[in-house]
C-alpha cells in the first residue's frame, strides 16, 4: 500500500467518526473496498436531481523521469470523442496551468484532414502512438490526452430497488510527442447513483470531464 493510500485512509476514516449508527459503518467499508479493488475515491458530487456521482482512479505508480516530463508538459491537446473532454478541456483553460490547450473541436478537425481512425478503442498501441504523433505535428501539441472506453455496468443497490449504481470506466492516456510514448495511464471509475428522478447525462459528463482535468492538473504540477 502507497504513502497516499495510506493518506486516504485516514483521512476518510477520521471523516466516518462525525456519523454514528450505521452511516459511521458505511465509509470504512467503502473505503476497504476501493483499496482492495485498486481505486482511490477521487471527489465526490452530489448532482441537481438528488443523485450522486464518485470518480474515482487507480493509483499508479509514477517513476521519477516520467514525472518530470509530465511536469513539462504546456501544450496538451485533448483527443476529440465526447462532451466530456470538453469540459476538461474548458476547465484545464481556465486553470491556466498550461501554456496552451489544444481543444477537443481543433483535434477533431486536425483527425479529419490527416484521415486517422477518430476511435481510440478500434486501434492498436502501435497505431495509436502513431495517430497521436501526427496530431502532435499537426496541431503543435506537446502532447496528447485520450480516453479509452472500458464499458458501462448497472448495478441494482441492495438496500433499495428503486435505485441503481451506473458505473463507467474510461483509460486515461497521457502521450508525450518528445518521446513518443505513454507517459501515464490510470483507469477512471464514474460511478453515478440513480436517483428517483431522471438524472441529466451532460451534468454527469461535466462532473467526470472536469475531474478529469483536475487530475490532469494534478499531475503535470507536480
Amino acid at each position: 500500500m502507497t504513502f497516499n493510500k495510506i493518506k486516504q485512509l485516514i483521512l476518510l476514516t477520521l471523516i466516518s467518526l462525525t456519523f454514528s449508527g450505521c452511516a459511521a459503518a458505511i465509509i470504512p467499508m467503502m473505503v476497504a473496498s476501493y483499496a482492495t479493488s485498486g481505486f482511490l475515491i477521487f471527489k465526490t458530487v452530489q448532482t441537481s436531481t438528488g443523485g450522486s456521482v464518485n470518480i474515482s482512479f487507480t493509483d499508479n505508480e509514477i517513476s521519477v523521469k516520467n514525472k518530470i516530463e509530465l511536469s513539462e508538459i504546456a501544450k496538451p491537446g485533448i483527443w476529440a470523442d465526447n462532451n466530456a473532454e470538453v469540459y476538461a478541456a474548458e476547465k484545464m483553460e481556465n486553470s491556466g496551468a498550461f501554456e496552451l490547450v489544444i481543444t477537443p473541436a481543433r483535434t477533431a478537425k486536425a483527425i479529419l484532414k490527416l484521415e486517422l481512425m477518430d476511435q481510440i478503442n478500434s486501434m492498436t498501441n502501435s497505431e495509436r502512438l502513431n495517430s497521436f504523433k501526427l496530431l502532435c505535428e499537426e496541431t503543435g501539441a506537446d502532447s496528447i490526452i485520450a480516453f479509452k472506453n472500458m464499458g458501462t455496468e448497472a448495478d441494482t443497490s441492495i438496500w433499495s430497488f428503486s435505485r441503481a449504481n451506473m458505473t463507467h470506466r474510461s483509460k486515461m492516456l497521457i502521450y508525450s510527442y518528445k518521446t513518443n510514448r505513454i507517459l501515464y495511464e490510470t483507469t477512471m471509475e464514474i460511478k453515478s447513483e440513480i436517483s428517483s428522478t431522471i438524472h441529466n447525462d451532460q451534468e454527469i459528463l461535466k462532473i467526470a470531464g472536469e475531474a478529469a482535468a483536475e487530475k490532469i492538473i494534478l499531475l503535470t504540477s507536480s
